[in-house]
């Protein structure tokens, strides 16, 4: 359940339905070729280096402290340019269900953007009692049924052999793999099934791992993969393929649906639902990147007023800069084509982010298992070290495959120039995951890279650790 809670989400749902009964093919790949390995691997390394480091610790053992405190950067600006991309979704559900006249309009669109975002800010600063209250009653509530509400609808509206904009047939299940444009779409997808590795943090506490978490991993694959196609089969099958958006996706089957029950009444109570799920989610995204990036932070060059905890034990300053720069990102709706190509790149650039992160935990992995082969291990991924190779190598290569996909537009997304597109990405990419950690790596080093995780105390303690 903790696999389940961490990766479905309600927002993501649209971004496949475009694929019709093909996105059963992509959603298989995706769950074998990246959720799963992502789980395993992880589950080994966190048996095997229990530190409270998760990502930045084993990243760092495998390949080196700056690459390590890469991959905790790409963590985090992976996250916050998630923000206004996930934020585009609850004022498109806003809109449908109570604002109709600003469905396309961008001003709205960015107006509600900026005001959760400091407003969410402000009221995650008052500390983790609050913020905790949002997430739980946010996540039932907004996510988990309706979730199950339009799996059901979607189901019975097969059921009632309503008109489907789906044909269910064997020769629709493979999808035209001829360009990159025609595969882009799942970006999404591997970004919406990111995060399955927080789990691995929680091996200790399984009774007998080695037997029981594979089964939890194989068993949440399955959950996670039936809602995904369900959910997304759902919206297909009554939103034609060209009209559906990626910001609004579930708010146009569900007007459909309710149209249908003549049930019109009930959508905006629904959408104000689906909105506080989206907040909740992104209140406890507020605080988890910036709280481990203060910890990375807290022993470095930087100013103190930087690194500075409030009375509620917040980092103020970083939250505060966080905020900002993902009120710049969100300045895209404006000047993109439309919110639909501006939710799409934001997307697309967290998706790229997120497998350049990864492509470094699959590549730990592997360097781990061979450079500290007597370690014990809680669980080991099946087959030893050519198991890990396999598993693990397969895996990085299908990340970097996709990241380099990202810089092809997809198709139906409403993106004509390509060659804008294209240094656009680029850009996004440079300016988000590249610059601030070159900036940050100049500022923190002197001679040595000081952090606090690679103190004298704990390089000492690593090395008679692992040094057998």
């Amino acid at each position: 359940m903790i696999n389940f809670a961490a990766v479905v989400s309600i927002r993501s749902l649209p971004s496949m339905a475009p694929y019709g009964l093909s996105m059963v093919f992509f959603y298989l790949l995706a769950t074998l070729g990246f959720l799963i390995p992502c789980a395993l691997v992880s589950a080994e390394l966190a048996s095997a280096f229990p530190e409270n480091c998760g990502l930045y610790h084993w990243v760092s053992l495998a390949m080196g402290k700056k690459v390590g405190f890469f991959s905790i950067w790409l963590q985090n600006a992976n996250n916050f340019i998630c923000f206004p991309a996930t934020l585009s979704f609850v004022a498109s559900t806003l809109a449908y269900g109570i604002f109709p006249q600003f469905t396309e309009n961008k001003t709205f669109t960015l107006v509600v953007i900026l005001a959760i975002i400091w407003v969410s800010t402000i009221a995650v600063l008052h500390g983790m009692r609050l913020t905790s209250a949002i997430t739980a009653i946010g996540s039932i509530i907004g996510t988990l049924l309706p979730v199950i509400l339009i799996v059901i609808l979607g189901m019975s509206w097969l059921i009632l052999k309503k008109c489907s904009q789906v044909t269910f047939s064997y020769g629709n299940l493979i999808p035209d793999l001829s360009s990159p444009e025609n595969v882009s779409l799942l970006l999404g997808v591997f970004l919406a099934f990111s995060g399955l590795e927080m789990s691995a943090n929680h091996i200790s506490d399984v009774v007998n791992p080695r037997k029981n978490y594979p089964r939890a991993i194989f068993l949440s694959a399955i959950l996670i993969l039936a809602i995904s196609v369900f959910g997304s089969l759902a919206i297909a099958i009554v939103v034609p393929r060209k009209e559906i958006m990626m910001h609004a996706g579930v708010m146009q089957a569900v007007q459909i649906f309710f149209s249908a029950l003549r049930a019109e009444r009930l959508i905006p109570w629904l959408s104000l639902a689906i909105a506080l799920g989206s907040i909740a989610w992104f209140c406890a995204w507020v605080s988890g990147p910036a709280r481990a990036l203060h910890t990375a932070l807290s022993n470095s060059n930087l100013p103190a007023w930087l690194t500075r905890l409030n009375k509620h034990n917040m980092p103020t300053a970083i939250m505060l800069i966080q905020a900002v720069a993902a009120s710049i990102l969100s300045c895209l709706f404006i000047f993109a084509e439309s919110i639909n190509a501006a939710f799409w790149m934001l997307t697309n650039v967290a998706a790229q982010l997120c497998l350049l992160m990864y492509v470094l935990l699959f590549l730990a992995g592997i360097v781990l298992k061979f450079k500290y082969p007597e370690t014990p291990r809680m669980y080991s991924v099946p087959f030893g070290k050519f198991g890990m190779t396999v598993i693990a190598g397969a895996s990085a290569l299908i990340c970097a495959i996709f990241y380099l996909i990202g810089f092809f537009p997809p198709i139906d997304i409403g993106i004509h120039n390509k060659t804008s597109y294209f240094f656009t990405i680029l850009a996004m990419n440079i300016a988000v995951g590249v610059l601030p950690y070159w900036v940050l790596l100049s500022v923190c080093t002197k001679k040595t890279f000081n952090f606090p995780i690679f103190s004298k105390h704990f390089c000492s303690q690593t090395a008679k650790q692992y040094a057998r």
